[in-house]
């Protein structure tokens, strides 16, 4: 592709991975596609992070003072000059022609976005692969490429692209609103992609654009990459069920959603039970839970907001 070509602007949002960040941005320069910008949009890191982006000419840097994944992303895209928006995490590193196939395949297949294969370096094995959601959040990776291919505004199932590889069009992403900046963390990627599906854009997926995630250790997320703190996913699939997957149903989202609060209660105690939490640990994790499950039953009642 040539300078011709239209310009994508990929975003990185990050927070307190300094050393991951490094080598994204190191994978982000090598990436065959010319007419490019990087952005990355720093969240209140405490961390080395500043230095890290420091090293590096040529990338449009932004400090942000909140930790809010929907909000950091809607600030890329507001700082984005690009007809076509690429997203991947600060812990993934992508392939040299990753640029290049997401945009040729989306310009083939005249596709409001596209993404791709996701291998996940930890377990060394595919993590995200057609992956699909239903209206409460149920997500399902591998799955065939005729269900994908069902996927409409009125299908049980759409499907979505996973947030660390994932390009649309600007001009899609502007109509829908963005992002739900109510999303704090968790399933910001599934509403966006809901909502496309919803006003009748298209999205597919491609093997041949893949990223490497490195799945980084993280406030929810412990050293042997095992999710230990579900409170920020629990709000964010609250929330996409009452703005998005599932508006006005309440006694049914209701039903559904004291399911999944019981469940992932259950789960802290059998963390517990199996010494992978203290006893601290264990009623900091339920009151967090707690909380989140309230913060959610509040906003979910909110209309979703625009940017």
């Amino acid at each position: 592709m040539t300078q011709q070509d239209p310009k994508v602007s990929i975003i990185v949002n990050t927070f307190n991975r300094a050393e991951y960040l490094r080598k994204n941005l190191e994978s982000l320069q090598k990436l065959h596609y010319s007419n490019k910008e990087i952005i990355v949009v720093n969240g209140p890191s405490t961390d080395n992070t500043t230095e890290v982006l420091n090293e590096f000419v040529g990338i449009k840097k932004f400090k942000i003072n909140y930790a809010n994944l929907g909000k950091s992303r809607n600030f890329g895209i507001m700082q984005s000059n690009g007809e076509y928006l690429a997203f991947i995490d600060d812990d993934a590193t992508a392939s040299e022609y990753w640029l290049d196939e997401l945009l040729e395949f989306m310009r083939s297949e005249k596709l409001a976005g596209a993404g791709g294969i996701v291998y996940d370096v930890p377990s060394r094995s595919v993590l995200w692969e057609r992956v699909m959601s239903d209206k409460f959040g149920s997500v399902t990776s591998l799955n065939s490429q005729s269900e994908v291919s069902k996927s409409s505004p009125t299908s049980e199932k759409f499907l979505y692209l996973a947030g660390c590889n994932m390009m649309f069009r600007k001009d899609a992403l502007m109509q829908i609103g963005g992002f739900n900046r109510y999303l704090r963390y968790g399933y910001d990627d599934v509403e966006v992609a809901g909502r496309l599906v919803k006003n009748d854009f298209k999205l597919n997926y491609t093997e041949s654009a893949k990223v490497n995630h490195l799945r980084a250790p993280s406030s929810i997320r412990d050293d042997n990459h095992e999710i230990i703190d579900e409170s920020s996913y629990l709000a964010s699939q609250m929330i996409f069920i009452y703005q998005t997957g599932n508006p006005g149903k309440k006694i049914e989202n209701n039903r559904f959603i004291e399911q999944i609060y019981l469940e992932k209660k259950k789960s802290l105690l059998g963390k517990f039970d199996t010494d992978k939490l203290t006893y601290k640990e264990l009623k900091l994790l339920q009151l967090k839970l707690n909380s989140s499950y309230l913060r959610a039953k509040f906003i979910g009642r909110k209309k979703r907001p625009l940017f």
